[in-house]
C-alpha cells in the first residue's frame, strides 16, 4: 500500500520519499515531524529547502536509516547524524561548512558518500579509507586542505574517487594501490605536487584518471610511455609542469582508447544497486565533472 500526497510518497515498510523538482512545487522547508519512528529505514528529501541541520531528536528518531539523501538544499551543519547503519549518505549541494565529523568513521557498512559541491573544509579524515564496504567518495568542489589520506585498504570496494577542485597538497597516497576496484580517479584542480604516478598502473580496472591542474611535475617518457594501462580509457594531465616528449610508444600502450566503449566515460555515472530490507534499491546516478581526454 503507498499513500501520494502531492510530491509525498509514503510507503509503509519503512520508505518515504517527498522532493521537489518540477516548476511551482512545494518545497519542504523541514524536516516533518509527522513520522515519529525508529523504524524508518530509508528517507529521501533530496530537491527541497530545508535549512540548517539534523537535531538531536531526528537523529534518534532516525537510529534505523539505511538511506538518507538530503541533497540540494540549503542545509549548513553536519553536526548530528542518524545512528551507525547508514549505507547511503548523499548531501551532495548544500551549503554544509565546518569539517567532515568524526562520526562518520563509525559507519562501516556505507556503500555511498556524497558530500560534493558544499563549504567543508580542514583536512579529509584519515578513517574515510578504512571503511572497507565504500564504494564512491565524492568530495569534490569543497575546500578541503592538507594531505589526501594514505590509508586506503587493500582489495577494498572503492571504485569511484573524486576529490577535485579542493585545495590539497603534497603527494598521491600510494595506498592507492591496494584499491583494485578503482575505476574512476579525479585529483584534478588541487595543488599536489608530485611525478606521474606511474605506479597506478597496478590497477585491473581503472578507466579514467584526471590530474590535471595540479603541480606534477617531470618528464613523462620515463614514467606513463613504459607503464602499462590497458584499461585507461580518459587521461587528463593538462595545466601540469610535466616536460619533454610524447612518444608513440605513450599511444600504443593505451589500447582500451582504441575500443569502442560500452558506456558513455565522458560523464562519471555511477549506479549500485543495494538490497535493503525485502526491495532493491536503485542508487540515483551520481556525476563527476565533464571529462575530457587530453594529453597536453
Amino acid at each position: 500500500m503507498k499513500l501520494k500526497m502531492k510530491q509525498a510518497e509514503i510507503w509503509v515498510d519503512n520508505h518515504l520519499r517527498c522532493n521537489s523538482q518540477e516548476p511551482c512545487v512545494p518545497c519542504v522547508m523541514q524536516f516533518p515531524n509527522f513520522f515519529q519512528t525508529s523504524y524508518l529505514q530509508i528517507l529521501d528529501l533530496s530537491n527541497n529547502m530545508i535549512s540548517g541541520g539534523i537535531s538531536k531528536w531526528e537523529a534518534v528518531r532516525w537510529e534505523g536509516l539505511l538511506w538518507l539523501d538530503l541533497s540540494h538544499n540549503f542545509l549548513t551543519a553536519l553536526e548530528q547524524f542518524p545512528g551507525n547503519s547508514l549505507e547511503y549518505l548523499n548531501l551532495h549541494s548544500n551549503f554544509l561548512t565546518g569539517n567532515i565529523t568524526s562520526s562518520i568513521c563509525n559507519w562501516s557498512q556505507l556503500t555511498v558518500l556524497d558530500l560534493s559541491k558544499n563549504n567543508l573544509s580542514g583536512t579529509i579524515p584519515d578513517c574515510l579509507g578504512n571503511i572497507g564496504c565504500l564504494q564512491l567518495l565524492d568530495l569534490q568542489m569543497n575546500n578541503f586542505i592538507g594531505k589526501i589520506p594514505n590509508s586506503f585498504l587493500r582489495n577494498s570496494d572503492l571504485s569511484h574517487l573524486l576529490l577535485n577542485n579542493n585545495q590539497l597538497e603534497g603527494l598521491v597516497p600510494l595506498s592507492l594501490a591496494n584499491c583494485t576496484s578503482l575505476e574512476l580517479l579525479n585529483l584534478g584542480n588541487n595543488k599536489l605536487t608530485d611525478r606521474f604516478p606511474h605506479w597506478l598502473e597496478s590497477l585491473p580496472r581503472l578507466k579514467v584518471l584526471i590530474l590535471r591542474f595540479n603541480r606534477f611535475y617531470g618528464s613523462l617518457p620515463h614514467s606513463i610511455a613504459s607503464s602499462n594501462f590497458s584499461t585507461l580509457r580518459i587521461i587528463d594531465l593538462s595545466g601540469n609542469k610535466f616536460t619533454g616528449t610524447l612518444p608513440t610508444k605513450l599511444f600504443q600502450n593505451l589500447r582500451a582508447m582504441k575500443e569502442k566503449p560500452k558506456e558513455w566515460l565522458y560523464s562519471s555515472v555511477f549506479q549500485v544497486g543495494r538490497r535493503i530490507g525485502r526491495g532493491i534499491v536503485q542508487i540515483p546516478e551520481a556525476y563527476g565533472d565533464r571529462l575530457e581526454m587530453k594529453f597536453l
